[in-house]
């Protein structure tokens, strides 16, 4: 039988598959951990939003801003 890095499945499993979950895990992690911040900046950005007066993309891309981070 041979050995699994010699496969053609194999070798896409350690060279592609595996790098990518490990990536993926890490951005997931990376996520979670800004999460707790995250109400509290929502909700500071819509009060002064409230009290700005600006209209509402600004609010829009604030809030986009503070959820890509």
């Amino acid at each position: 039988m041979a050995e699994l890095h010699n496969t053609v499945m194999g070798k896409r499993l350690i060279e592609h598959t595996l790098p990518e979950i490990a990536r993926q895990l890490e951005r997931i992690a990376d996520a979670l951990e800004g999460k707790d911040k995250t109400p509290e900046q929502i909700r500071s950005a819509y009060v002064s939003h409230l009290t700005s007066g600006q209209p509402d993309s600004e609010i829009i891309k604030q809030l986009r801003d503070i959820w890509v981070k």
